[in-house]
């Protein structure tokens, strides 16, 4: 297997250019070279980013036949869009055992979809996609491709029925949570307990115990019933964006369901559905997220920082910062004075 993922990633203590905005240009291309060799099979690489920038990997697991297991494990300094083209007429089994991620497509894909914590899509076809990350967020996606041969062979033995429901379930790319057995072999998969090669033999072999698990959800009939309609889903995605654009002063529960259109109860139970997360929690984290943000972009005065996402009270404020981060404001600011 080439251990290589081709583009240039920051090595630690380097930067990417003259400054942060040169760090982040190169850091999207490594990450987005590595991303493509990783769903072709083709890399095993572990990052080693500037400060700025932040850590990582993006690694092939296993790369046999015509399946490929691919892992990105990754938390940002600061916010990242990447974008690129996927397809060719594979079919992917995405599952999202981190943080939830929300992108955009431009082609074949459904256009406005997101992914949440302990949820899992499936998508087929082309298309090209821009995914936003958040900084200080923790990513981790686990992603089994299968090429057009192997897919079409895998249809073909589990039946009309269940490749009728896969294929459905592939067009609307929606958010499902992953079931109990299917997370816990993606679980059994990400920690192989086998060394050297005979670890990519074992991720293999769970990689297609994963993919039958599913199988058995869609013969089963879970899969036909995603419980949240295409115009459900835009809704809640709307939901979201209004609450990013207003994370210092958030609508109420009611004001919110009212501007999408929703339910109170669907509201809320369809964004703990798509996103992983309360609504409530949802704001407290990107408030920290946008926090964080702002200190590492140079502001100092946390009692400031807290204002500006919300919190009266800049203990309180320090108090979940650190609950999220694992330090305080003012360590990061130490920090960023540190690497600037």
């Amino acid at each position: 297997m080439d251990k290589t993922c081709g583009g240039q990633v920051c090595p630690r203590g380097h930067a990417g250019g003259a400054g942060p905005k040169g760090d982040l240009a190169r850091m999207r291309d490594g990450l987005y070279a590595a991303h493509a060799r990783a769903v072709a099979g083709q890399c095993e690489c572990p990052f080693s980013m500037s400060c700025a920038a932040g850590e990582g990997q993006v690694s092939t697991l296993s790369a046999y036949g015509g399946l490929s297991v691919h892992r990105h494990v990754l938390r940002l300094r600061r916010p990242l869009t990447l974008s690129g083209c996927e397809g060719e007429g594979t079919l992917r089994f995405n599952f999202c055992l981190g943080a939830g991620v929300e992108w955009t497509s431009d082609g074949g894909f459904p256009r406005g979809r997101a992914m949440g914590e302990g949820c899992f899509c499936v998508q087929a076809g082309s298309g090209c996609e821009t995914v936003e990350y958040r900084a200080g967020t923790p990513y981790e996606f686990v992603g089994i491709a299968l090429s057009p041969a192997e897919g079409d062979r895998l249809k073909e033995a589990v039946g009309a029925d269940a490749a009728r429901t896969l294929d459905a379930a592939a067009a609307a790319c929606l958010s499902e949570a992953i079931p109990p057995r299917t997370h816990l072999l993606l679980q059994q998969l990400v920690d192989g307990p086998l060394p050297g090669p005979a670890a990519g033999i074992h991720a293999h072999g769970k990689a297609y115990e994963v993919v039958a698990a599913l199988l058995a959800e869609a013969i089963a009939g879970s899969l036909a019933s995603p419980g949240l309609t295409r115009t459900d889903q835009a809704a809640i995605v709307q939901a979201r964006e209004i609450l990013d654009a207003n994370l210092a002063s958030p609508p109420t529960y009611p004001e919110l369901a009212h501007a999408v259109f929703l339910s109170e109860t669907k509201l809320s139970q369809g964004f703990r559905r798509l996103y992983g997360t309360s609504i409530h929690a949802y704001v407290i984290d990107r408030r920290l997220d946008l926090a964080l943000s702002l200190i590492e972009e140079g502001a100092d005065n946390v009692a400031q920082v807290a204002a500006k996402v919300g919190y009266g009270n800049s203990s309180h404020f320090s108090a979940a910062f650190k609950r999220r981060f694992g330090v305080l404001p003012r360590a990061v600011v130490a920090r960023t004075r540190r690497c600037g």
